[in-house]
């Protein structure tokens, strides 16, 4: 495993500045909508357009349909804290504590909590997503949760950031990235019948494994 030359501070390119408009701006929208139903206002993909500050164009990229929008904004409420609130969560869960494994199975705790506290809205959502990736011919038109793990992830890996080289740490990331998705907590559901707290201690166990196994091959080349 190469180790590249490049300044530990660039920042790595897990997401394209694009990508991370892309959520961003979904993150505004949903947003908007959801404070539009709150508030008893008729919603529309200019209407939430105008509130998160957007224009329309850019709010016609994400949603066509202000129904997709209503039910995006509805369903992803029940799936836990707005972004703001799971990263200030989860630093918080992380105060004092620098070792890298730990800080990743905390993540994925936070993360599967959420899987585990809403679990027919979540196979909902996740379905959701891949149906419209299917019917669009494969050419995704958002991104479902928002990237809410890679923001973890990259969060867990601060104290190890700089020991890495730009390659290292994306390739680092995509594993984790994996690993950490929601379809492999429904495999440990529905094929091998593990329950949650089966499910966590296999997840947790797997990822200090992936890690363990990432910086050791990275310490022999």
């Amino acid at each position: 495993m190469s180790n590249d030359q490049e300044t530990p501070d660039r920042k790595a390119v897990v997401l394209s500045q694009r990508q991370r408009s892309r959520l961003r701006n979904q993150d505004k929208l949903l947003s908007a909508a959801r404070k539009m139903l709150q508030d008893g206002e008729k919603l529309s993909i200019a209407g939430a357009a105008k509130l998160a500050g957007l224009s329309v164009a850019t709010a016609y990229r994400h949603y066509s349909d202000p129904e997709k929008l209503r039910f995006d904004a509805a369903l992803e409420q029940t799936l836990g804290p707005d972004e703001a609130a799971h990263v200030s969560m989860f630093r918080s869960a992380i105060d004092g504590i620098e070792d890298p494994v730990r800080r990743l199975q905390i993540a994925q705790s936070q993360m599967l909590k959420i899987v585990m506290g809403a679990e027919a809205d979540y196979r909902l959502f996740v379905a959701t997503g891949h149906e419209q990736t299917a019917r669009s011919g494969f050419k995704r038109s958002r991104i479902p949760g928002r990237g809410r793990r890679i923001i973890l992830i990259e969060i867990a890996l601060e104290p190890v950031r700089s020991q890495l080289g730009q390659t290292e740490y994306c390739d680092l990331v995509h594993r984790l990235m994996l690993l950490t998705a929601a379809e492999p907590f429904f495999v440990l559901r529905d094929i091998l019948d593990m329950d949650s707290d089966q499910i966590e201690l296999t997840s947790l166990a797997a990822l200090s494994d992936l890690y363990s196994g990432f910086m050791a091959a990275r310490a022999q080349s």
